[in-house]
C-alpha cells in the first residue's frame, strides 16, 4: 500500500480505539497518539529506500533505511513479520524507558502504544494484499493473507490498486465516523 493510505489506517485505528475504550479521550490522546499510530504505520516500510518512511527525515531515515533493509532480509520480509514486531516493541519500549527514565522526560504512556499499534496496522494492511506478509520470517517464507484470493487487490500503482486502496481508506474512515458517533452522541 502507499504511505498515506498506511497512515490513514493507523490514525483511525487509533481514533476508533480511543473511541471504544474511552467515552471521552483527551485531545492529547486522541490527536498525538493518533498521530503516532500514523507514524508507526510507516514504519514497517523503513526496509524500502523509496518508501515515505525513507524519505520522511532526509538523510536520517534514508540511512536507517539502508540498515534496515540490510538486517531484515528486504522489503516484506523482517519488518513485516512477528519476529520485527517483537523487535520493534523491545527498541520502541526500550526508547520510551530510556526517555523516561534516564532523561526524565515526561513521555505519555500512549507514545509507545501508537507506534506499535499503527506498525501492526500496516502489516496488517499489507496482509490484504496480493503479496501477503511473511509472518513466521525468518524461519518461514511462506506468505500469509487476511482475505481469500478474490478479494486481495494490488499495490503500488494506478487503477486498481487505487481502487483498493481507497475502498480500505474508506472502510476505515466510516468504521472510525461509526464509532465516534455511536461512543459521544448515544
Amino acid at each position: 500500500m502507499r504511505g498515506r493510505t498506511h497512515l490513514l489506517t493507523g490514525y483511525t485505528t487509533w481514533a476508533t480505539g480511543c473511541a471504544l475504550v474511552t467515552a471521552q479521550p483527551s485531545l492529547p490522546w486522541l490527536l498525538g497518539g493518533g498521530m503516532l499510530a500514523g507514524a508507526g504505520a510507516l514504519l514497517p516500510d523503513l526496509d524500502q529506500t523509496g518508501s515515505t518512511a525513507a524519505r520522511s527525515l532526509g538523510f536520517v531515515s534514508l540511512l536507517a533505511a539502508w540498515i534496515v533493509r540490510a538486517v531484515s532480509g528486504g522489503h516484506r520480509k523482517g519488518t513485516h513479520s512477528l519476529a520485527g514486531y517483537a523487535t520493534a516493541g523491545l527498541i520502541i519500549n526500550g526508547v520510551y524507558l530510556l526517555l523516561c527514565g534516564v532523561a526524565h522526560l515526561p513521555v505519555p504512556l500512549w507514545a509507545p502504544m501508537g507506534l506499535l499499534i499503527g506498525w501492526a496496522v500496516h502489516v496488517a494492511g499489507d496482509m490484504l494484499t496480493w503479496a501477503g506478509c511473511p509472518l513466521l520470517y525468518p524461519w518461514s517464507l511462506q506468505r500469509q493473507w487476511l482475505l481469500p484470493g478474490w478479494l486481495r487487490f494490488h499495490t503500488g500503482g494506478n487503477g486498481g490498486a487505487a481502487v483498493g486502496e481507497g475502498i480500505v481508506a474508506a472502510l476505515a474512515i466510516s468504521l472510525c465516523a461509526v464509532v465516534v458517533w455511536w461512543r459521544w452522541l448515544s
